[in-house]
Parts: C-alpha cells; sequence; structure tokens
C-alpha cells in the first residue's frame, strides 16, 4: 500500500505516497490552508503547532485522543488517524467552542500567536477524560500546558479561564443558574469586572464574568469515523520525493524491511530524528516507522519483569505503570515509580505523546533522563540483529559505551526493555537538575538503586547488600562510578557510610573544569547532593517499611530539618487576584472599561491572521538567508554553484544586486544589507536564495559555501573594556549630581561590588518574516512583522533607490515582539525587497526559530560597577556607577539603551549625591537591541544591588533601606526633573498593608531554622519609571479616523497592534468621543500610506500618543458635527447625524496629531539635565521564594503587585500587561541564560557561538514557574494629573524590573543557607556576588554548604557569564 488515508476536521482525506518530508503542519497549512496552528519553532518546543489526533487502540478497544507537535509529525504518520486542528472546533460565524469562549472571557489571549496550540491541548484534554470516564481536575489543568509555551500573558488568565472546566475547581464557571457563582451584587459580568469596591476575597477580579452555561458536548463533536475502527492498517511502502517510508505492521514485515534496507533510519515518534534533520541537516533517504507493529508497542507484567515494547510511548508507558503500581499496591515497583517521577518532567505532553521508549534509549543522549534508570535498576535490552535472524539480551549499564554511541551493530534493533521487579528492603530514588522545572533537558539526571539485607553481625542493623549509580550529565554517556560501588557493596547502611559514599562518589565522578558544557563545580555539587538525598530517601523508606510490619525501627533516624528536601512535593494549584477601581463612569463611555482583546475570538479560533498565514501570491518565490558561522573573519569566497545547480533553485542574491545604497540601520547607516569582503558577527546575511519552495530555498542555503579567514574577534563586555572597544562616536553618557568625592570622603560607611547582567532573547513566538510584492513604477508593498512600518519603509527605500512613497509598509499585528522587531526586523526585510526588485516576482521569507535567535540581537547585557556612601540608619549619602553594555556589531539602538539604564539607576530613591557613566561596547557579536524596558532595568537592578549591599553591611532588611530612601512629592531626580504626582510610597504602603512584611519575615525565619537545605527568602522592589522616548523627536503620533454613512467608524493609526492591546484601547478612545459602542469602531492594520511617519510602538508611549492623536481626530469630526446636532435638536441617533452632516457636505474624515509636550532634550554627554520623560509609571512588588541549596531549583511561592497606571484606560488589558511583564521579568533574572562561546566564559564552545538557539536550550519560564499565589492591585484613586488620554499611565514596560524582587528573594534565600554554613560571624554575613540571571547553578554555588565547597570556594565562586 502507497497511499494513506485520515480524516481531517471530519473530512475524509487520501494521499497518494505521500512526502516523509512533509509535516503534517506544513499539510494543513500550505495544502488545506487551515492556518490556525502556527509554526513557532520547528522543534516541539513552543506547542504553537499543537493538533489533537484520534486513534483506536484496538488493545484498549477505545479511541484514544492525544496532543501533538504539528511540526514534528511527519505526514505518513497521520495513516489511519483522525486529525483536529483549531479550525474543526469552533468559529465566530459557526459558533465558538466552549474551550474558545472560556478563553475569551477570562482574557486569555494577549498577541494571539500562541493560542490556538495552548486551546487545543485544552480541549484534547477534555476528549481524552471524556472518552476514559474521568473527571477533570485543576490539577490535570495545571499540569496540562508543560508543552506550551506563551511570551505574553503571564499564564495566569489562562489557567484561571480553563480551571472553570474542573469538577474540584471552588468556580461553577458559569454553571450556576446561568451566573457565576463569584458574582456578588456589586460584580459585574464578563467585560466589566472587578472586585467588589476593590476588597480581597475568594475571587479573581477577571475571572468573575464566566458566563458559559454550556458544557463541551465531547461525545458529538467529530464522531470518530468508523472506516478507521474496521480498517486495519496495512503495511505502507511509500516511495516520494522526499525519500522513502516504510511502515510494518508485524516484526515479520519490519524484519523483512530491515534486510532489504540494512542502512535505514528506523523513526518512531521523530521527536529527534525531526530535530536532526533540522538542525543537522541529517539525510534519511529511507525511513522505517515502527509506528503499527502492535507487537513492539505492547507493555506488559510478567514473572520476569516489566517488559515495554520499544515503540511504546512514554504517554502510555507512565498510564501502564500507574495501573500496575495500583494492581500490586506498589509491590516491587519501586524501579516503576522512580520512571513514572522521570516522566513527569520529561519535555512537554506533546513530545511524550509520541516519542517512544527504545527511541530514547538508543539515541543514547548523556543527559537523559530515563537511561540512568535502565542502568541503576539492572534493566535488559531485547536486541535483533537483521544480519543473524538472532535476538539477544543486553545489559543496560554496559549499552551505552561513548558520546551518542551504543552497544548496537548497524542493522540492528532494539525490540523491548524488561525492568526487573525490586525485591523487598530494595529503594530507587531518581532526580534531576535543569534550568526549569518543566519540559527541559537536564543538567545532572541521576537514578539510586539500593539494596538492604539485615545484618548478620551481633549488633541489630542493614547493610547495603548491592548499589547501583547511574548519572546522566557528567560525561559523554550515561556512567557509574563502578568503584564506589564496589567499595560501597557490603557496608552498614548508616550516616558514616553516607559521609562515604559522599566522598568518593564526589572524587570518582568531578567534573573536569573545562569539560564541555560547562558549569563543573556546580555539577559535581549536584552529583554528591544526589546521593545525599538518595540516602536520606532510602533511610525514611526502610523506616516506613519498617514501621508497617510493625518491627524494630531503623537505628539511623534522619534529622527533620532535612526531610524537606525528599519529601515528595505536594502538587499545588496556583492562585491569583485581581483588584482595580470600577470605572463610575456611563456605560455608555468604553473608556476605563475592562473589556476584551478585539480580536480574542480571532485568536482562539485561529482566524486571526499573520503575515505567514496570508495567502502565497501567485509566482512567488521563497527566500532563505545565508548567515555568517564566525564572529569576525574575512570573506575569501562564496561558492554558490552547488546551491545554484538545485532543481527549483532560482537565483542567489548578493550585495552585487543592490539598486540603491548597502547601508542599513537606525539613525546611522553603520550596517549592511548584504556583508561584503567581512563578517563581524555571527548570523550576519550573506545571501539570500530564492527557489520555487521554502524547503529548497532552505537546502540552498545550507548549499552555498562561504570560505573564511578568521580574523581576532572581541565577544564580551570584558574583552571589549580590556581592548578599549567602543561604539565609535558614541560619547560616555554622564549624570552629575551634588559632589561625589567629598560625599565620599566624608561618608561613614561605603561599600563596593559590581554585577554582571545577562541578556535576554526576545523569544516572541512569531518570528520575523516579511512577504514583498513589486509592482509598476519601481512601487513595493511590504507585508511585514515590525514594530516600526514607517522605518522598515525607509530602509527599502534606500537601499532600492526610490523615494519612500513608492514603498508601503503594512501590519496587520504581530504574534509579540517586545522591541526585538523594533529595529532588527529591518535587515531581513531588505534583504528580500531587493531579491523583489531583481525578479521583479513577490518574495517570502520567514525566519526559522534558531536563525532568527542567532541573527536578530537580543537585550542588552550589562556590566555595572557600583560605590556608594550611607550612614549607620541606610541613607544613601552617594553613589557612583560605571555601567557598560554590550551593543554588538554595530549602533542600532544601544545608545539610546544606555541614556535610559543612566536615567534610571536611582530608580525610585532620592540620593543627594549621584555620578552615573555608562558605555557601549563593540563586540563581534549580533547588534543587540531594543527590549522591553529599553535598558531601564539593568540601570535599576545595578542600583537595586547597591541598596542590598548597603542592607547586607548594615545586617538589617533591605526593604528598610529602600523605604528609608523612597523619594517624595517635590523631589528632584539626578538629571533634574522635578517629581510630581509621585504615587511611589502610596505605593509602597498599600503594597506592604497587603503583604505584611514583619509577619512573612518572622516565618520565613521559622522555616529556614527548621530546614537545613530549602530555604525561603522574601524582598520587596520598588520601581520607577520614565514615560517617553529618550529621543524627543519620536514624540509625535498620528491618526485617521473615518466615519461612514452607516455610522461606522474606521481609525487608522500609527501604532502597531503586537499583544498589548493597542487597538482595542484606541477603539475605546474613539467610541468614547463619539458616545458609541465599540462595535460601531474598526481598526484593520497599520500602512505607512494611511499614516506617514510613524513612531515605531515602543517605550510603552503607543497608548498615551497614539490615543491622543485618535481622540484629536475624533474631536475634529465632533466639533464638525456640532451645529448639525444643534439644528438636529431632541438627541438624534448617530446614523440620523452622520447621515445629515454628509448631505450638508460636511468632512467626516479627519487627520490627528499629538506630540508629547514640556519635553528636553538631553545630550548627556555633556551631563545636561532637564526633563526627559512627561511623567512617571511607579509600581511596587514582594515576593516570596523557596529554593533548594543542593540543586539550586527555585520556585516562586507568592507575588504580589501594587500599580500605578492612573486611570486606567482598560484594566483587564492593562492587568494583563502587568503579569505579562512581571513573568517576562522573572524570566530575565532567574532562568533565561544566553550561552555564547568567548574567551572569557563558556571556553568549551567555538568562539562566538550561540549554543541557546532554541527552546531546547533557551528556556523561558512556563505554566508552572509562575507564582503559587499571583496577585494584582491598580492602586486606587490615582489619576495621571499630567494630560494624558483619559488620565491613564503607561503600563507596558515598567512592571517587567517588579521580577527584581524574585532575583531578590532568591538572594535572601542564599544567604539563609550561608548564614548557616559560616561559623565565623562575618563570613556568615560577608557580601557575595550574586549576577543576573539566577540559574540554578548561581543559586546553587551561591548556597555555601559541605558540599559545594569541595569542588569551588565559596567566598569567591563566581558562575561564567556572557555578557
Amino acid at each position: 500500500m502507497n497511499s494513506i488515508v485520515f480524516y481531517l476536521n471530519g473530512r475524509r482525506r487520501e494521499i497518494q505516497n505521500p512526502d516523509p518530508e512533509v509535516t503534517l503542519l506544513e499539510y494543513v497549512r500550505v495544502q488545506e490552508r487551515l492556518t490556525g496552528s502556527k509554526l513557532g519553532c520547528g522543534e516541539g518546543g513552543c506547542g504553537a503547532c499543537t493538533v489533537m489526533v484520534s486513534g483506536y487502540n484496538m488493545r484498549r478497544d477505545r479511541i484514544e485522543h492525544r496532543s501533538v507537535n504539528g511540526c514534528l509529525f511527519p505526514l505518513p504518520m497521520a495513516d489511519n488517524l483522525s486529525i483536529t486542528t483549531i479550525e474543526g472546533i469552533g468559529n465566530r460565524k459557526g459558533g465558538l467552542h466552549p474551550v474558545q469562549k472560556r478563553m475569551v472571557e477570562g482574557h486569555g489571549s494577549q498577541c494571539g500567536f500562541c493560542t490556538p496550540g495552548i486551546v487545543m491541548s485544552m480541549y484534547t484534554l477534555l476528549r481524552q477524560k471524556c472518552a476514559e470516564g474521568e473527571e477533570l481536575t485543576a490539577l490535570d489543568v495545571e499540569e496540562n500546558f508543560d508543552g506550551n509555551l506563551c511570551r505574553c500573558t503571564g499564564y495566569r488568565p489562562i489557567l484561571d479561564a480553563f480551571k472553570t472546566f474542573a469538577g474540584n475547581e471552588p468556580c461553577c464557571g458559569g454553571r450556576k443558574n446561568g451566573k457565576c457563582c463569584r458574582e456578588s451584587p456589586e460584580s459585574t459580568p464578563t467585560n466589566d469586572a472587578g472586585q467588589q469596591n476593590g476588597q480581597y476575597g475568594e475571587d479573581t477580579g477577571l475571572q468573575n464574568g464566566f458566563q458559559t452555561a454550556e458544557e463541551p458536548d465531547t461525545d458529538s463533536e467529530h464522531v470518530f469515523p468508523r472506516e478507521l475502527i474496521k480498517r486495519a492498517p496495512p503495511c505502507l511502502r511509500i516511495d516520494s520525493e522526499g525519500g522513502q517510508w516504510f511502515r510494518p505492521v508485524t516484526t515479520m514485515e519490519l524484519k523483512s524491511i530491515m534486510k532489504e534496507f540494512p542502512t535505514a533510519k528506523i523513526i518512531c515518534g521523530n521527536t529527534e530524528i525531526g530535530v536532526e534533520r533540522k538542525y543537522k541537516n541529517l539525510q534519511c533517504p529511507v525511513l522505517i516507522s515502527l509506528q503499527g507493529v502492535a507487537e513492539l508497542t505492547e507493555i506488559r507484567s510478567t514473572p520476569a519483569g516489566f517488559e515495554i515494547g520499544a515503540a511504546a510511548t512514554l504517554t502510555d508507558l507512565r498510564r501502564e505503570i500507574g495501573v500496575v503500581e495500583r494492581r500490586l499496591e506498589g509491590s516491587g515497583c519501586e524501579t516503576l515509580h522512580a520512571i513514572a517521577g522521570q516522566l513527569k518532567w520529561f519535555a512537554g505532553k506533546q513530545i511524550r505523546n509520541v516519542a517512544t521508549v527504545g527511541g530514547n534509549i538508543v539515541t543514547a543522549s548523556p543527559i537523559s533522563d530515563l537511561n540512568p534508570v535502565w542502568s541503576s535498576s539492572r534493566a535488559q535490552f531485547l536486541v535483533f540483529s537483521h544480519r543473524t535472524g538472532e535476538e539477544r539480551l543486553q545489559k543496560a549499564e554496559e549499552f551505552f559505551v561513548g558520546y551518542r554511541k551504543i552497544r548496537m551493530a548497524p542493522g540492528e534493533l532494539l525490540l523491548k526493555v524488561i525492568v526487573p521487579w525490586t525485591k523487598p528492603y530494595e529503594f530507587v530514588s531518581v532526580f534531576k537538575a535543569s534550568r526549569r522545572r518543566d519540559d527541559d533537558i537536564a543538567i545532572v539526571t541521576t537514578a539510586i538503586r539500593i539494596s538492604l539485607a539485615r545484618s548478620k553481625a551481633l549488633e541489630p542493623g542493614w547493610n547495603i547488600s548491592d548499589v547501583s549509580f547511574a548519572f546522566g550529565g557528567v560525561a559523554e554517556a550515561t556512567t557509574s562510578p563502578t568503584k564506589a560501588e564496589r567499595s560501597l557493596t557490603g557496608s552498614s547502611f548508616d550516616e558514616a557510610t553516607m559521609e562515604r559514599a559522599l566522598q568518593i562518589i564526589g572524587d570518582e565522578l568531578q567534573v573536569p573544569k573545562g569539560a564541555p558544557g560547562g558549569m563543573a563545580a556546580y555539577r559535581s555539587s549536584v552529583v554528591v547532593g544526589f546521593v545525599f538525598k538518595a540516602f536520606l530517601q532510602t533511610a525514611e523508606k526502610l523506616r516506613s517499611v519498617l514501621q508497617k510490619e510493625n518491627v524494630e525501627p531503623l537505628a539511623w533516624e534522619v534529622d527533620e530539618r532535612l526531610k524537606s528536601i525528599i519529601s515528595d512535593e505536594k502538587p499545588q494549584i496556583t492562585k491569583g487576584v485581581q483588584v482595580f477601581d470600577k470605572d463610575g463612569r456611563p456605560a455608555t463611555v468604553s473608556a476605563g472599561k475592562p473589556v476584551g482583546h478585539v480580536a480574542a475570538e480571532l485568536h482562539v479560533s485561529g482566524e486571526a491572521v499573520y503575515v505567514d498565514d496570508m495567502p502565497v501570491p501567485s509566482d512567488c518565490l521563497f527566500a532563505a538567508l545565508v548567515l555568517s558561522t564566525k564572529p569576525h573573519a574575512r570573506i575569501k569566497a562564496l561558492g554558490v554553484r552547488d546551491a545554484l545547480e538545485m532543481n527549483g533553485v532560482v537565483d542567489i542574491v548578493t550585495a552585487a544586486d543592490i539598486p540603491g545604497r548597502n547601508a542599513i540601520g537606525v539613525n546611522l547607516r553603520d550596517e549592511l544589507c548584504f556583508a561584503v569582503d567581512e563578517v563581524t558577527c555571527t548570523g550576519q546575511v550573506i545571501a539570500l536564495t530564492l527557489a520555487n519552495s521554502q524547503r529548497i530555498a532552505n537546502k540552498a542555503a545550507k548549499a552555498v559555501v562561504v570560505e573564511y579567514e578568521c580574523l581576532p574577534s572581541i565577544i564580551t563586555i570584558e574583552d571589549a573594556i580590556d581592548n578599549h572597544s567602543y561604539l565609535p562616536g558614541v560619547k560616555p553618557r554622564l549624570i552629575e549630581h551634588g559632589d561625589v568625592d567629598i560625599a565620599f570622603k566624608t561618608a561613614e560607611h561605603v561599600a563596593r561590588g559590581d554585577i554582571r547582567i545577562g541578556g535576554q532573547e526576545h523569544f516572541y513566538l512569531e518570528c520575523n518574516g516579511t512577504v514583498a510584492i513589486p509592482s509598476e513604477n519601481d512601487e513595493m508593498t511590504l507585508y511585514i512583522s515590525t514594530q516600526g512600518a514607517s522605518h522598515s519603509q525607509e530602509a527599502v527605500a534606500e537601499v532600492l533607490g526610490v523615494p519612500q512613497h513608492k514603498v508601503v509598509a503594512r501590519v496587520k499585528r504581530l504574534g509579540g515582539a517586545f522591541g526585538g522587531k523594533e529595529s532588527r526586523s529591518i535587515n531581513s526585510t531588505v534583504a528580500v525587497a531587493v531579491a523583489a526588485k531583481k525578479h521583479n516576482r513577490p518574495v517570502r521569507f520567514f525566519f526559522d526559530r534558531d536563525s532568527d535567535m542567532l541573527s536578530t540581537g537580543t537585550r542588552h547585557p550589562f556590566y555595572g560597577e557600583y560605590s556608594v556612601a550611607f550612614d549607620g540608619n541606610g541613607r544613601l549619602k552617594a553613589l557612583d556607577v560605571k555601567i557598560y553594555n554590550n551593543a554588538g556589531n554595530s549602533r542600532d539602538l544601544s545608545h539610546a539603551v544606555i541614556e535610559r539604564a543612566v536615567l534610571h539607576v536611582d530608580n525610585a530613591y532620592n540620593i543627594p549625591n549621584v555620578r552615573v557613566e555608562g558605555r557601549c561596547c563593540y563586540t563581534h557579536t549580533p547588534s543587540n537591541t531594543a527590549f522591553r524596558g529599553f535598558g531601564g532595568p539593568q540601570g535599576m537592578l545595578v542600583g537595586e544591588q547597591a541598596i542590598e549591599h548597603v542592607a547586607n553591611y548594615l545586617r538589617i532588611p533591605a526593604e528598610a533601606v529602600r523605604f528609608t530612601n523612597l523619594y517624595r512629592e517635590g523631589d528632584v531626580t539626578p538629571y533634574g526633573m522635578k517629581l510630581t504626582n509621585c504615587t511611589i510610597r502610596p505605593c509602597w504602603n498599600d503594597l506592604t498593608r497587603k503583604v505584611d512584611v514583619d509577619r512573612r519575615r518572622i516565618d520565613i525565619e521559622a522555616y529556614n531554622k527548621a530546614n537545613r537545605y530549602n530555604k525561603r527568602g522574601l524582598s520587596v522592589a520598588p520601581v520607577k519609571f520614565g514615560i517617553s522616548f529618550v529621543f524627543k523627536t519620536l514624540n509625535q503620533a498620528g491618526a485617521l479616523v473615518h466615519v461612514y454613512l452607516d455610522g461606522s467608524v474606521l481609525v487608522t493609526h500609527g501604532g502597531i497592534e503586537m499583544g498589548q492591546g493597542l487597538h482595542t484601547k484606541m477603539i475605546q478612545v474613539a467610541a468614547t468621543a463619539f458616545g458609541l459602542p465599540i462595535e460601531k469602531v474598526f481598526i484593520s492594520e497599520t500602512a505607512t500610506d494611511k499614516v506617514p511617519n510613524a513612531t515605531p510602538s515602543a517605550a510603552s508611549a503607543s497608548a498615551d500618543m497614539y490615543g491622543m492623536a485618535v481622540k484629536n481626530a475624533c474631536d475634529q469630526i465632533e466639533e464638525r458635527l456640532k451645529p448639525v446636532r444643534e439644528a438636529l435638536g431632541k438627541d438624534p441617533t448617530w446614523e440620523q447625524l452622520v447621515e445629515r452632516a454628509y448631505a450638508q457636505r460636511i468632512n467626516l474624515s479627519a487627520q490627528g496629531f499629538y506630540r508629547v509636550p514640556d519635553l528636553d532634550s538631553l545630550d548627556l554627554s555633556k551631563a545636561e539635565k532637564g526633563r526627559p520623560f512627561y511623567y512617571f509609571t511607579y509600581g511596587a512588588a514582594a515576593s516570596e521564594v523557596e529554593i533548594d541549596c543542593l540543586t539550586g531549583d527555585h520556585k516562586v511561592l507568592y507575588s504580589e503587585i501594587v500599580m500605578d497606571v492612573g486611570r486606567s484606560l482598560n484594566p483587564a488589558i492593562d492587568i494583563g500587561q502587568i503579569e505579562g511583564a512581571f513573568v517576562q521579568g522573572m524570566g530575565w533574572c532567574t532562568m533565561e541564560e544566553l550561552v555564547r562561546g568567548g574567551t572569557t566564559a563558556h571556553r568549551w564552545l567555538p568562539t562566538g557561538f550561540l549554543s541557546t538557539q532554541g527552546p531546547g536550550t533557551y528556556k523561558i519560564p512556563g505554566f508552572r514557574d509562575i507564582p503559587r499565589d499571583f496577585r494584582v492591585s491598580l492602586l486606587k484613586d490615582a489619576p495621571n494629573l499630567e494630560e494624558t488620554i483619559h488620565q491613564s499611565k503607561a503600563v507596558g514596560e515598567p512592571p517587567l524590573f517588579l521580577a527584581a524582587s524574585v532575583f531578590f528573594a532568591i538572594r535572601d534565600a542564599c544567604k539563609s543557607s550561608r548564614q548557616e554554613f559560616f561559623e565565623d560571624e562575618e563570613l556568615a554575613n560577608a557580601w557575595f556576588e550574586l549576577d543576573s540571571p539566577a540559574t540554578t547553578e548561581r543559586i546553587r554555588m551561591a548556597c555555601a554548604d559541605e558540599i559545594s565547597s569541595r569542588f569551588a570556594d565559596p567566598q569567591s565562586f563566581r558562575a561564567e557569564a556572557f555578557i
């Protein structure tokens, strides 16, 4: 059989010889034009491509529904399955599914790019729970999204929305008499929700309005086709252009095909091969799928052990382990329980649903979560050889022989795994250390099996009769300390043996400095810490068994203070509270109401169109970029012959094809569209391939050979300082206030220190992309994913050598941006435009996730040095700071970033004497760029580090120092701006009242005394963030408003909708101005032929500026309508008014304009003073964390935020922005670490090479990383006294820095650990460096103890950092 049969959204499909290179995602998007499922990463790490696959399980005689990553699911695997995409469950025309409705009502989408994937994950969970006859719980919901990421929302509203489906959730989800049980007489339904008079309660304000009374009718949705139940899957033999695909259905057929194609690649879930084909250019001309071989998916219990078919999925394995554990009541199941424990944290759900046991084993990853379990449990692998036709048993502990090498010959196949039952008094412990808890690869993983026997000596006791340790992440393969195992076998099981085990294993498995992967001291410490945990855990398990047997207890009793590190963590359900004032204006005034995102229904149904979703124009060419692989080198030759000879390749475009200037850049044209002669960073554009399909263009780009002559490179800030490498033409930025030198000479106390602050990848879910369409008369239309349409228009016009009026840039919406698409999208856009111009054909280009991360820059890494003078009460007397950013290889926006950083070092503190100097370092890395906060967070973090240093020096709480120095009304900043309407103290007071800091401090101190290796910490942090572009010229905005004869209103403005709700707010502004319901107002797109010279949507200022511009246009029309309204009298309807105005030939269109008043343009290279900002947004946050001192793992137990947003334009959107910014800020200062090879850090990598190029290696916060208790309040009665749109304040960027409360709470917890370790009081309270981000490595190594001090000096150790 060479054809596959499947159903797509209920419709039958049959395809002959489907191409194995085509994924399910590509098929549904390109062939079926179902673009709701998105391409976010191409490696199964973000979940944007999630679809539901349903199949009949003959063995279980039931239909099973699974969520899978469409980007990794080969089309031939769809045979005999029913596929459901977002389009198949509901839409606006036919009606939304309850899952989609809850997402809308819960304000769960912002940019909307990730939304379809999240909706499909929830939909699949409901379908599967129904199929299994199980009740959905809140915990099911919380654990369901480990394979989905969202960069906008902060996750809380999504979880709250979907937990209303849960049977044990307190909220009825709108099912109680058609109303939500959380509504009170004072509360209002969806889209006008808020907590009762701003008072705390059990409810969450923005969830009050779930009105969906209906429950999902899962029985009637796309009934599984009977054809697929009756149809026996045939043996597939597919022969296509992309290669051959075989799917046998019996082991006999499998063995026959293997004999016929001995070099064929075996494929199961494609989770490894799919990634390797993409990133490592793996060629697989022949693939044999095990998907249909039922014998290899079988999982069963036998007397010899638990047998697992090699093709059994990890999801099936976890389910069957649960069945067996319940049936046997845990007897003999220690190993199985350990496997289930590892599977909980193994990848994401979509991966576990298709990844197989055998695939994971033979991949032989040195950091595999499961391979140590097989080794330590003495499992056996049944291997078949097609050459001999024989089967053999292979010991797992002897199977892994080197990096990605196994004891299997070519042509052999793993058939099953046999896990022996554990014996009485045999215990297994498993542990994993990683950067993020959910869906993350391990740094270190281990399985430890300890078998005990009663001592035969006169003294009663227990001996170790057998022991096995297996570790991943410490060598090139899963490894065991065999010497330690031999030494410990036969030893008594007691604390002395444990101490000996810690010593000898630490010696035997110590990771050498400079080993691949880095973090040598950390990994060595974690290894020993895991052994420590295993011994304690075994002692507790044995004690529990002996108590049940009612026999003499174990003499070794584990210290109560150690038990928290070995106890199973109880699942906790997150909760959130949102508090805001209800708007008292009439219902006809939409401004101030928490209306939902106007595109929310489009988001949840997959109908929202992004650039990549647009229909491909006829005669369109597809493009791919040839990027530099060297940080600094001469281009000696460009080999394009092989690429040009490929079938389907049209051209290779280079600098020689540019008709205008080969010069781009923001303000200063210091970058090239295409590199000529020399490259100055990895990821720099050298050429562009054009082909008839995207796959061919990608292959052609890989076929281009660039010959380099490497030149010396500067990678880090340290390199740049040592080599005096600074951006040409950019002078140091300075602030000088008071007499700093005198203040230090007369100071009572002085402290000095420094901090390294890592960069941050934007990780917008939608990668950069452009469609360029040329037309007559040198015209060009660009559809771009950009924050700055006018910047792109200008750059393309210059490179093409045409006037700007010939180029039109259009933007419908962005799938996230966060500053990353403000200027760096230009580089690829101009290259695409050159290609389109040359061939006079449309050209389409989109970055892959890895190339986007490689090429487009990040948040600037910073280095800061500070000296701070203060008195004995913590009052600051002077602050002297030098800060440096890593600009990369061009100016871009780095000079403006360093200016904002300099202007924010003071944060919320009145310091009488201040000197700040900021410099931009030139390095051979991709140019870094804007990112939410724009340098402000880095500057504030340096200042806050000084505050922490003062508190540590004086041994007083840091919040006391902070409060002492907070600004007051009328104070003047170091750059000469007087503070009016300063609300930092009201924010602080409201927050600390809610938090009850003193009580929390007492509780934390008690917890820390009761626990040795789990510690808690608390921090309170303020923020004062200046609102306006630092570059004065940009503080202007335009808008265009049309009123049509039917009374409908079309608004166009220069801002970009990228998830921040800008269009929603602008619609509210226009509707309020005209006294209309928001349904009367529409915004279609942003286009440079409607509003010219628009400032990029950035700096949190868009709602302020474009809101005023829209209002200005509306006011003009209203002014023209006044005489008509007066003439009509008796309150005419809006439609009557418009009709009469038209009859009187009154212009119903207006162009609005606004410029921010009262701003000064400061030249900080001369330390000028003035008013660079129109006003400040203030806020404060408190966070409590808990850390595991032995692994560096942390969890945020509680975060409370109070934010001054003035008189909110839309509380729902503003709270969403606060939560999203806070969680993004948590990522910046905890887990998001950029790893790049250099001379001062990560020397195990090639110089300049970025290893964090996708979700597999770069970790942003996930659903289960958010605060367990997450509370947001908007400051009451705090209208903006400046003349802003409806007295509101900007909110996009300021809350991000409040996540520093998490960073400093972690520091607080680490300090408690150090105080317990050091006996000397001075050492116990000595200042220690903690750089940002506070990764697991930095946290663990900051927690000085007997283990870590073996591998690093606790007083001087500092983890490597790329800055």
